[in-house]
């Protein structure tokens, strides 16, 4: 009996080779795409962190509206435009028409200097006796103690240009967001269903089941930053309006702003209660501080991370590591990606520690 031919088998080397070729060009397409995105990259992270937060709202706003969703979504931009947009630009358009004020005040104290400093300045704790010499240089020769600080109040005055125009941008950049959630909304079926199959093909179960996990810290931040951010603004320009300050929803929205960036209200209400003592309505100015103490502190200290760990389900601490962690690592939209981060590996730990049990 003829023994029949071995198969042909292809060198080991062979196969090796082609496997590694494989994998470097996979992984050059992918950098090739992400090089090609990069500009995209945080536009579209900003779009997609709208569309997960609104997206429980929006389904419900379109089975109201019979189901048309290009109108929902449209909806849903005009009202992101008015909570998120407007109330900047208008304080910055009130902010610009205060400027000639601003600088007018500035050459008075340059010729006339500023009223005498009360004594009880010299006992504040730390920066008390400081305060109270050079304010009460610049009582006597303002314009001395202007041209003492020339280097520092250009210094600051460069930073705070450049700082408005990468806000301006910022706001360009996040009003696209605003327009690229809406398209995303009328196709999240479709989305999520890729995404889906995506978490499926690499984790399995477990991936898919992290999904949920994803989008509810996603709304929980988005809702606990903003909404407690928009409680703090609208209870600063109230605290304002009543001591009678005439830009009140200016420094509301300043103070809005400033805490969506991690800032606190204090970079508001500190300033604006000196300049109300200064201008001799001490009253007044014990009333904004109270004002704050008693309302405004508390939403920023309590509110936000009880309301993002409420809709969470996840300690208090790993909500506010992860979104002050977030703020320092990647900006402002660290905010998100921290928490999220730190949320789906805490529940990867539940499911390692005990991996029969569903982590709740």
């Amino acid at each position: 009996m003829i023994p029949s031919p071995a198969p042909h088998t292809r060198p080991p080397q062979l196969h090796i080779y082609r496997q590694t070729w494989g994998i470097l060009l996979f992984v050059a397409l992918i950098a090739a795409c992400l090089w090609i995105a990069a500009p995209f990259l945080a536009l579209s992270g900003w779009a997609i962190i709208m569309a997960v937060s609104v997206w429980p709202g929006y389904v419900h706003l379109s089975r109201w509206l019979g189901g048309r969703r290009r109108l929902t979504a449209l909806l849903f931009a005009v009202i992101g435009f008015v909570i998120l947009v407007l109330p900047i630009v208008l304080g910055g358009v009130s902010a610009a028409r205060q400027a000639p004020a601003m600088v007018q005040a500035v050459a008075d104290v340059a010729r006339h200097g500023l009223p005498g400093p009360p004594d009880a300045v010299a006992h504040w704790p730390l920066i008390g006796p400081w305060l109270h010499d050079t304010w009460a240089q610049a009582s006597t020769n303002g314009s001395a103690v202007l041209a003492q600080y020339r280097g520092t109040i250009m210094d600051t005055a460069r930073w705070l240009l450049f700082r408005a125009g990468s806000f301006g941008l910022a706001m360009l950049q996040f009003a696209l967001a605003i327009v690229i959630a809406a398209f995303l909304l009328v196709r999240a079926d479709d989305a999520i269903a890729l995404l889906q199959a995506f978490a499926g093909k690499i984790g399995g179960a477990t991936g898919q089941d992290l999904l949920p996990v994803t989008a509810h810290t996603i709304r929980a931040v988005a809702f606990g930053v903003v909404g407690t951010s928009l409680v703090e603004g609208v209870l600063a320009a109230t605290g304002y309006a009543i001591a009678g300050v005439s830009v009140a929803g200016v420094l509301g929205g300043a103070t809005f702003l400033l805490c969506i960036l991690q800032a606190g209200p204090g970079f508001v209400f500190i300033p604006a209660v000196a300049w109300m003592w200064w201008q001799d309505a001490p009253g007044w100015a014990i009333f904004v501080l109270a004002w704050h103490l008693a309302l405004v502190i508390p939403v920023e200290m309590f509110g936000r991370p009880y309301f993002i760990s409420r809709g969470t389900g996840l300690p208090m601490l790993l909500i506010f590591v992860g979104v002050l962690g977030g703020v320092l690592a990647f900006g402002f939209i660290g905010i998100f990606l921290g928490a999220t981060v730190l949320a789906v590996a805490y529940r990867l730990l539940l499911r390692w520690l005990a991996p029969t049990q569903h982590a709740g």
